[in-house]
């Protein structure tokens, strides 16, 4: 054997310091040529669009606007509340 106890143990303390700076660069190129492998498979470049969450939101109320429009029902205004009871003694009221 090359080395005696002393020097492996101190051959250990040394590597198990040192890993993460030793592996880190094998582990960047590894990733590199598996992110070049995985562009050269996918043909998709950009995602497809999406409207964001505020483009659907106004769309949505839009909607809802021009159906209230179109119905032109008293119940769909809020300020009314004809729909709700005034009290909970009038929840289950027969009418």
């Amino acid at each position: 054997m090359i080395f005696n106890y002393g020097m492996l143990s101190a051959l250990m303390r040394i590597l198990r310091i040192y890993a993460p700076a030793v592996t880190f660069p094998f582990a960047a190129f590894i990733g590199y040529i598996g992110y070049n492998i995985e562009n050269s498979f996918v043909k998709i470049k950009n995602p497809p669009y999406h409207p964001s969450v505020l483009e659907r939101r106004e769309q949505r109320l839009e909607h809802d606007l021009n159906i209230s429009f179109m119905l032109n029902d008293d119940n769909l205004k809020l300020k009314e509340k004809k729909f709700m009871p005034e009290t909970i003694f009038e929840k289950n009221s027969v009418t």
